[in-house]
């Protein structure tokens, strides 16, 4: 068992250790942060990896798939989101035209916040990757012309991996497994599925069109099969254990032993 067989090292190491921690935590924190603050494309240039070969395997996942290679975590995280916002801007401006709209900055009337609550985190032996684990209870609201809104209380999981370049830690894989959305000042009791794969609609618009589609959570029945891809301590990267498209997460325990 790998449990019998773990890597001791020197008080040195596990200084440096320490401070890598430490240093990821506040890398995953900041990636947090300007996700709600809308800075989307400054998250992933800040954040995310740099060298080619490490963003040619880049992904995002969702419920649905995953978006796989930076130029598609950047099309699904970005442009999107960025087309949504223009969508609403152009709400306001076609009902109030004479309040000049047109040069308003993208993200009017809309609100986001996605934490990392409860961190697990596990830097691999060989000290080259990092897999984490944590819990984001959010909210997204959208204002309307007409002074209302749609506001939901968003919660999910967020499992990331982190491969080292050079001396910095950067987010390589990140899989976000959407659990439910509330309405705000609804009662939760009475709510029905907010995001579910048979309303097609609501789905799409959160979790779009992923590069490479499979069933990588839902949210019913998917936390029995949290317990299998919970960071634990390992040895060093494998494709088939990690968080990318490529690997086990999301699967059920039938389809992990085949």
């Amino acid at each position: 068992m790998y449990k019998e067989n773990r890597k001791l090292f020197t008080d040195d190491e596990y200084i440096v250790r320490m401070w890598e921690k430490e240093y990821i935590q506040d890398l995953v924190a900041r990636f947090m942060y300007a996700w709600s603050n809308g800075e989307r494309r400054e998250a992933l240039e800040n954040c995310w990896v740099r060298k080619t070969h490490n963003r040619r395997d880049a992904s995002w996942g969702e419920n649905n798939g995953f978006y796989v290679g930076y130029d598609e975590v950047v099309r699904h995280f970005v442009a999107e989101y960025e087309d949504e916002c223009k969508a609403d801007l152009k709400a306001f401006q076609d009902a109030r035209p004479e309040k000049g709209y047109t040069g308003a900055d993208l993200g009017l009337g809309k609100t986001l916040l996605h934490d990392c609550t409860t961190p697990l985190l596990y830097i691999a032996d060989d000290g080259q990757t990092a897999r984490y684990l944590c819990y984001d209870v959010g909210m997204e609201s959208t204002g309307k012309p007409d002074g209302s809104s749609e506001s939901f209380f968003e919660v999910g999981l967020c499992f990331i991996e982190l491969i080292k370049e050079g001396d910095d830690w950067r987010i390589w894989h990140l899989v976000y497994e959407h659990d439910f959305s509330m309405e705000a000042g609804k009662d939760y009791g009475s709510l029905p599925r907010i995001l579910s794969p048979e309303d097609d609609a609501v789905f799409t618009r959160h979790h779009g069109t992923p590069t490479k589609a499979s069933d990588v959570y839902n949210d019913l029945y998917g936390w029995e099969y949290i317990y299998w891809d919970m960071p634990a301590p390992y040895k060093t990267y494998e494709e088939e254990e990690g968080y990318g498209p490529r690997g086990k997460i999301g699967k059920k325990y039938y389809d992990r032993i085949i």
